[in-house]
């Protein structure tokens, strides 16, 4: 299939390395850094074609460095931004523009940030959940937190099989569960060394509720994931991105996810 409409071209100020952007159905907006500008840019929902983004977060008090993950609470008209460089999280206005300071930052020792990646945040039960790519764990706060704040929890450990790679999470509100797609390693060779075929996708379920070195309560195994993924809740569908060439989207219907 075709692509109904595609965002491309030098208007759009996009860059080439963007590992999420976020949907803003309620505004109809969507939110997509480019790291090498600095920079956060809003498109109009219907965007098509070289269209201009509609506005840009960009500027030395903005804080941002590389950014390459947003993610959007349209509830509560905030976008949070995580800084792998300087282990902070950053959260703006959604509808800040130009050089614009943060309205909340998330940083310092307690916070236990470690090249901070993937964040997702709950806007029903006031979660914000965060992984560290190292060690690969799960960082569970409120979403109000900000400063040195340490996080209500904590999921790794080797029962929880988080391995490398475990590049997105996505949050069920509804059952306050967190679903994460990962990859652990079967090689013994270094961390960034072993190649897909020295190591094994699953995607676990975890309850907000869990801290320290626990099991996920729901694995799916003999998965190809490359860390894309996504949730269809209505349809109790998981969609993931194969690591196969070329690149296919994978489709399963799990609804123990959904439960």
């Amino acid at each position: 299939m075709a692509p109904v409409r595609t965002i491309q071209g030098q208007a759009t100020l996009l860059a080439r390395t963007i590992h999420k952007i976020a949907l803003d159905r309620l505004h109809d907006e969507i939110v997509a850094p480019n790291p090498f500008a600095q920079a956060i840019l809003f498109f109009r929902g219907g965007a098509n074609g070289d269209e201009a983004p509609i506005r840009m977060i960009q500027g030395p008090k903005t804080l941002l460095g590389y950014t390459d993950i947003v993610e959007v609470d349209p509830v509560h008209n905030e976008v949070f931004v995580a800084q792998g460089m300087t282990n902070s999280v950053l959260v703006f206005d959604r509808d800040s523009r130009g050089d614009v300071a943060p309205k909340r930052i998330i940083y310092g020792p307690k916070t236990r940030l470690n090249g901070p990646q993937y964040l997702s945040v709950d806007p029903v039960n006031d979660v914000l959940v965060i992984m560290n790519d190292q060690p690969d764990n799960i960082l569970i706060f409120s979403r109000m937190d900000q400063g040195d704040v340490a996080p209500k929890a904590v999921i790794g450990g080797p029962k929880t099989g988080l391995g490398s790679l475990a590049r997105k999470v996505v949050l069920l509100p509804e059952t306050k569960s967190l679903v994460v797609p990962f990859t652990k390693r079967l090689g013994q060779q270094g961390r960034r060394g072993e190649s897909f075929r020295e190591s094994e996708s699953f995607v676990g379920l975890w309850k907000y509720s869990d801290n320290g070195d626990v099991p996920p309560l729901i694995l799916v195994k003999g998965l190809k994931v490359s860390g894309a993924m996504e949730l269809i809740p209505a349809a109790k569908e998981l969609w993931v991105k194969g690591t196969s060439r070329p690149d296919f989207l994978h489709a399963y219907r799990v609804p123990e996810l959904f439960e």
